[in-house]
């Protein structure tokens, strides 16, 4: 089943975009095997295939063994640096959040996602997820890194608060079109 995921992984990071329900019968996978293909497709970015995966049973807040969510799946493929999905992986958290994602997800059980994309040096995730209702004091509670995570959101660019959900339908045209 890893070869599988691996494959329709590549299939993302190439071309942005994957018929999940072509290339996996996905009525006989278990609702464990749909979640943790959630987790890792995450990482890969593109739109559209998270909302198939759910409508077929996939929990949004899975954690898989590693302690990884889709979330956090999402910060780490930005901080990667050594591949570019075709559809940047902010587009998918924001598909994510709009089907439903707690954005006071933790990654290894004790860092929040906001935690995460802060110091990983994301204000765009930092912005999207407070926006989306995450709260601060969920987390580490450090009066510094609170602060600087308010100073973040306020600094960044107004593009950045703007409706996610709209952001995220341009995508998807944008992808229909291609």
């Amino acid at each position: 089943m890893r070869d599988i995921f691996e494959g329709l992984g590549e299939k993302l990071l190439t071309e942005g975009f994957v018929d999940l329900e072509q290339q996996l019968p996905l009525a006989t996978l278990s609702k464990q095997e749909l979640s943790e293909l959630l987790v890792f497709l995450s990482s890969c970015g593109g739109v559209g295939w998270p909302q198939v995966l759910v409508r077929f049973g996939a929990d949004l807040h899975h954690v898989n063994s590693e302690g990884e969510c889709a979330l956090s799946n999402c910060v780490h493929a930005r901080d990667a640096g050594n591949y570019k999905p075709k559809v940047d992986s902010f587009f998918t958290a924001m598909e994510l959040l709009d089907l439903g994602a707690n954005p006071n997800s933790t990654y290894l059980g004790m860092f929040s996602v906001t935690h995460l994309a802060y110091r990983r040096g994301l204000p765009d995730f930092v912005s999207l997820f407070l926006l989306a209702g995450a709260d601060l004091q969920s987390f580490e509670p450090d009066t510094q890194t609170h602060e600087t995570l308010r100073d973040a959101l306020l600094q960044s660019k107004s593009d950045d608060r703007a409706d996610w959900s709209g952001h995220l339908v341009k995508m998807r045209e944008r992808l229909a079109s291609d």
